[in-house]
């Protein structure tokens, strides 16, 4: 592994478009379909590289909701794409390096708050994903788990490996995941994906 790179996260709903929301498709009666994007590359982001020391392996699903964990202080601060690099020429895609990951455990805890505006969270009628990704991850929404791609089976320890290769060659390709089913997940005001 030697990133997990950016995303885009995006909701279809019908009606005329509203604030942001995240990459969607959105249907508007009488109208060209339009995008609502909830969240971007380069997103304000937190992370951790869970460890013994600063208490991440003891947190459990705690740091997947949208109350922050109880060892915040020890989360490191920046943007999207949250990852490392070692010679697969990520640099220009890593806002939120997290180094240790490589030279300590591959995991890596990420939390991407978002706001949806109340009004438009009814007309959502689609969720999308777009991830960067190498080599694999999990994805959660308010707690509620979404996605993953190369993940062990959950549930997940806090120090879990990819259960295979993504290639560096796609690594930077976006791939999109229908996250429709999981729209019940997001909340009106403040969301994490976690």
């Amino acid at each position: 592994m030697s990133a997990i790179d950016d995303f885009h996260f995006s909701c279809t709903r019908t009606a005329a478009p509203v604030l942001a929301a995240a990459f969607a498709t959105v249907l508007t009666t009488g109208a060209p379909a339009a995008e609502t994007v909830l969240l971007e590359a380069g997103a304000p982001a937190r992370a951790l590289v869970p460890s013994s020391a600063n208490g991440g392996d003891a947190l459990g699903d705690s740091w997947k909701g949208l109350a922050d964990p109880a060892n915040i202080g020890d989360w490191l601060s920046g943007t999207t794409g949250v990852g490392y690099e070692q010679s697969s020429g990520y640099d220009a895609h890593i806002g939120l390096p997290v180094d240790a990951a490589f030279e300590n455990v591959a995991s890596v805890f990420a939390r991407i708050p978002f706001t949806v505006d109340a009004e438009a969270l009814p007309l959502f009628q689609r969720l999308t994903l777009q991830m960067q990704y190498d080599d694999g991850f999990a994805a959660w929404i308010n707690g509620v788990p979404v996605i993953s791609a190369n993940a062990p089976a959950p549930p997940l320890a806090w120090d879990a490996e990819a259960t295979t290769n993504h290639p560096d060659s796609s690594a930077l390709d976006f791939s999109e995941f229908d996250l429709s089913a999981a729209l019940g997940a997001l909340d009106a005001g403040e969301n994490i994906l976690a």
